[in-house]
């Protein structure tokens, strides 16, 4: 089936591919297209017109309205890939390049007018220490930050007290939740309507991994 694709088709899937948990924006000139299933997901809760191009569901939305597009999938619990043209389409090019240059999930939601101004927008992250302390307990970091604001609050706690996670939990309502996928204390933690839980690969938390990330910044 791969060499009945159009090369932009071709490109969109590689893209998509490596985006597979999100809503892929893919700018097509004046507008965002989706295909696939995402397509079918986005034009039912965006109440958009679902098309077909060579019997490929697709819908788009306008580029300069996207915010507004955005917030509603947010809302439902999607997280959103926006993936740009990186360059003018030119006489003699089959295609243009493009790749992802946004992640929008509800955590890391930023827009003014998306957010609601009498509530911070919280994205929550728990890690705990692979290694023991003195007493014998192992430490948890919980850590709460507004991306918008720049908010941040970390509480340390003793790993095996759920009751405290859920009081925070509680008390910082946050619309997303970071937890390592290794770690099985997290593995009970259910997220609300209001929440959704990210299970990150083990080596997101390795300290190494985070060096690095912070070097190339």
């Amino acid at each position: 089936m791969g060499d009945e694709l159009t090369p932009m088709m071709r490109q969109y899937r590689e893209i998509k591919d490596q985006h597979s948990d999100k809503i892929l924006f893919f700018r097509l000139g004046d507008f965002y297209e989706m295909f696939d299933e995402d397509a079918r997901t986005a034009s039912g809760i965006l109440q958009l017109a679902l098309t077909k191009r060579h019997d490929i569901p697709m819908c788009g939305i306008p580029h300069h309205a996207a915010a507004n597009y955005i917030r509603r999938l947010i809302e439902a619990g999607y997280k959103i890939a926006v993936c740009e043209q990186m360059e003018e389409p030119g006489k003699g090019k089959t295609i243009v390049r493009r790749d992802v240059r946004r992640i929008i999930t509800p955590g890391t939601l930023i827009d003014e007018f998306s957010l609601n101004s009498s509530a911070n927008n919280f994205l929550a992250a728990v890690f705990a220490e692979s290694g023991m302390q003195a007493n014998g307990c192992r430490e948890t970091v919980f850590l709460a930050a507004d991306c918008s604001t720049g908010d941040l609050e970390i509480t340390h706690l003793v790993a095996g007290s759920e009751g405290d996670l859920e009081n925070l939990l509680c008390e910082y309502k946050p619309r997303e939740l970071l937890v390592s996928e290794n770690q099985d204390f997290f593995s009970k933690i259910k997220g609300s309507e209001n929440m959704i839980i990210n299970r990150l690969p083990a080596y997101v938390s390795e300290k190494e991994y985070a060096v690095r990330k912070i070097k190339a910044a």
